[in-house]
């Protein structure tokens, strides 16, 4: 008897609940009032408005970094070379001499020792991206003639570049020490010497006695060549077309008296680092040749110690 009861009073609680559903909606485990919930769904808002707006702050912090660290790098516009140039360390063509320079090189590891100055230039055509430096230099020295040889011990000058500014890690970097002999690497190798640049071309005209600290010197002329074939499956397009931009980075290092670190675009680090391509500058190809009017002597180096093109097979 007790279970019918029982049973009884369970089959009219049900059919109390379906008919509280069936009149006002499914019924929670806790039901609150209307102003309750309306207020919980409030507080609810509130929180994924904060979370949002939270997100939104760091996204704008860190894009407002990045813009920071973007807005002070160098920049450079470079012109097209109104003839092929030839490459023999003697800067005399036209082009050369109404480039302007890059602006100073900055000396952030600088320690002891003399800043000795570093003046260079950019070029290009359909087939080249040429590059100059003149390095003031009172004890220009260089031993190392072996091709991928660690030319950074010598006197030395450095041409890193992204040709494709999405992709700034894919870098190439072209070193060269007084004697013109290359180091050179490309991303596709993970940077090992396995890859030589085909048809790169580097002289170097000296104006002083290479390796005798007896006496001062004056400065080193490097004149460049570097094929844009080089930068194939890398770059956007080749020939680059006016208005396209590339980062690249300028560098000189080493040298066995007074040994020199300095650099075009800051990399910002504690110590000397060259390998940080967030930190290369911006290059801008013009089509227009470079005006007449700019201005800064341009060596013309007394002695010439090298005149290098290196073609697929040559190797050390």
């Amino acid at each position: 008897m007790r279970d019918v009861e029982r049973r009884g009073i369970k089959g009219l609680a049900m059919n109390r609940d379906v008919a509280l559903s069936r009149a006002c909606g499914p019924l929670s485990i806790c039901s609150v009032p209307a102003s309750l919930a309306s207020t919980a769904r409030s507080e609810c808002m509130l929180r994924k408005i904060e979370r949002w707006t939270m997100r939104i702050c760091v996204c704008l912090v860190c894009l407002a970094v990045q813009v920071k660290a973007q807005s002070d790098l160098p920049s450079y516009t470079v012109h097209r070379a109104d003839t092929q140039n030839t490459i023999d360390g003697v800067l005399d063509e036209a082009s050369w001499r109404d480039a302007r320079p890059v602006r100073p090189f900055i000396f952030p590891w600088h320690e002891s020792g003399e800043q000795e100055p570093t003046e260079a230039r950019l070029l290009w055509d359909d087939r080249f991206l040429y590059v100059s430096f003149v390095a003031s230099d009172q004890h220009i020295s260089a031993t190392l003639r072996n091709r991928d040889a660690a030319v950074s011990r010598d006197d030395a000058v450095e041409v890193f570049v992204a040709p494709d500014t999405a992709n700034v890690d894919d870098y190439f970097n072209f070193e060269f020490n007084a004697l013109g002999t290359i180091l050179d690497r490309s991303p596709r190798d993970g940077r090992s010497s396995s890859w030589n640049a085909p048809g790169v071309e580097v002289a170097i005209t000296i104006e002083g006695t290479l390796n005798d600290d007896s006496d001062t010197d004056d400065r080193w002329t490097t004149e460049i060549a570097i094929p844009f074939a080089s930068f194939e499956e890398y770059a956007p397009r080749l020939p680059p077309a006016a208005g396209d931009e590339w980062r690249l980075n300028l560098y000189r290092i080493g040298g066995k008296t007074n040994p020199q670190f300095s650099v075009w675009s800051d990399t910002q680090t504690e110590k000397p680092q060259y390998h940080v391509p967030s930190r290369f500058g911006l290059v801008r190809f013009s089509e227009s040749r470079p005006p007449s009017t700019a201005v800064g002597a341009v060596s013309l180096g007394t002695l010439k110690v090298g005149l290098r093109e290196e073609r697929p097979h040559d190797r050390d």
